[in-house]
Parts: C-alpha cells; structure tokens; sequence
C-alpha cells in the first residue's frame, strides 16, 4: 500500500526540518533563528501537504539542503571532505528525483560568492564535483547501463517535451510563466512566509551582513533555478522553495534580537 512511501516521506520531512534549522543556523550564527526557520518550515501548508503524500518531493528537499548544509560546513572549517559530502549527497539525491538538480547551482552560488574570482580554480568546488560526479555514477551503474534501450526508451515515454528544462525551450513565454508561476503558487500556500521574508529583506538592505547576503543568494538563486530547470511546477514541488524563505524570514529574528531595546531586557 501507500503507508510504506507516506512513512519514507515523514521520516525524510522531519529530516528537512531539523536540517533547515542547522543550515540557518550555521548562517545566522544564531540558534534561535535555527529554530524559528525549522519552525516556520514544519508548520507550511506545502511541508503537511508533502510530507504526507507518497511521493520523493520530500526526500529530494532534505538531501537538497543536507548538500547545502554540507557545503556550508565545508566553508566555514575548510575541509575538502565536507565539500566531497555535499556533492555526493545532490548527486545521490538526483537518483530519487531529477528535480534534484535544483540545487546544484545554488551551491555553486555559493562557492562563486565566497571565492569570487577563483571560483572556476578553487579547490572546493573541484571537491564538490567529484563527490556530483560519483554520485551519478552511481545513479547511472543501477539505472542506466543494466538495460541503456530500455532506460533510454522509458525516459522518452515518461518525461517528454513537457519535462524539458524551461530554459532550453527557447520560448519566452513558457520562461516567463516560469518565473512568475512560483511567486504566484507560493503567495496562496504560503504567504505568511513570503510577507515575513519579505520584511526581513528589507531590513537586510538597510542593514546588510554576511548572513543576510548568503540567505539571499539561497533565495534567488533556488527561485531561479527552479523556474528555469523545472517545466512542470506543480504544487506538491513548492516544498522544493519553501525551506528557502524560511531561512531568509529567520533573519528578521535576528534583526530584531539585534535592536538595543531588546538587547537591554
């Protein structure tokens, strides 16, 4: 029956939880907003809709971000094997979900944010690819070569022109609803978390830090990537964004536990 997948979901929505609020953490510095993104996350409309449903959107959302978090650990002790973890982890990720691939250039925003200019030699990121790249090989070892025709032929059938990346449609109006369809989506599910993510951006800008530039960079960089790798959104991949405003409405937390009034109490 369903009960087996509903309950591989579950287990795999509370690891999201509990990762969420360890990435945010490590971002802000700050428990507190650790928990308050964990909360926010676990109490959506997209994570109850996800995480009960027989289905890998879940699973392929906490590996996302357990690469994520791996690749922020990598970056603050600089230790190749954390990097290696991370890349291993997407690529293992991609094997649940093709979806999965999502979050591939959102690590790699990250790795351009902190290296700048060596971003295409720095070691990190070589780290991080070979960890992607077996990963796939792994993916390709079980999938692919047992039976290439039939694998080949079934992704053909399943997936289809309207599974193809958004962008490589080459038509502009599909790309713009792309872009415009997740806001949309996300602002009748979950537009608690939009006005509080917008707020603590705005405050962000006044006040810019280090966390709040790298919160951003998650955010903009999933949307679009999002938007333009994946054709079909349907509702039950918003929980593939959600984790995303929840980390950057934690930074409002933290802006407001800066204030001096709070301070002083």
């Amino acid at each position: 029956g369903l009960l087996p997948g509903r309950v591989m979901s579950l287990g795999f929505g509370v690891g999201l939880v509990v990762t969420c609020y360890g990435v945010t953490s490590r971002i802000y510095q700050n428990k507190a907003a650790g928990l308050f993104a964990a909360f926010l996350t676990a109490t959506s409309r997209a994570f109850f809709y996800s995480a009960h449903m027989a289905r890998p959107d879940t699973i392929v959302t906490a590996l996302g971000f357990a690469a994520l978090g791996l690749a922020l650990r990598g970056q603050t002790e600089d230790d190749a094997r954390w990097h290696f973890a991370a890349g291993l982890t997407l690529g293992l990720a991609f094997e649940v979900h093709p979806n999965a691939v999502i979050y591939g250039p959102v690590i790699l925003a990250l790795y351009a944010m902190r290296e700048g200019r060596r971003f295409i030699v720095a070691r990190a990121l070589w780290q991080f690819g070979g960890g992607v790249v077996l990963g796939l090989l792994v993916y390709v070892g079980m999938h692919v070569l047992p039976y290439p025709q039939t694998y080949f032929a079934v992704s053909e059938l399943l997936l289809g022109p309207a599974h193809m990346p958004t962008l490589l449609t080459f038509d502009w109006t599909l790309i713009g609803a792309g872009l415009i369809r997740p806001m949309l989506g996300l602002l009748v599910t979950s537009p608690t978390h939009l006005i509080l993510s917008l707020a603590a951006f705005l405050i962000g800008a006044r006040h810019p830090s280090r966390a709040s530039q790298t919160a951003l960079v998650i955010l903009l960089s999933t949307f679009l990537s999002y938007s333009l790798l994946i054709q079909n959104q349907a509702t039950y991949y918003d929980i593939q964004l959600l984790p995303c405003l929840s980390i950057v409405a934690a930074g409002l937390l933290v802006s407001i536990q800066s204030q001096p009034s709070f301070e002083r109490r």
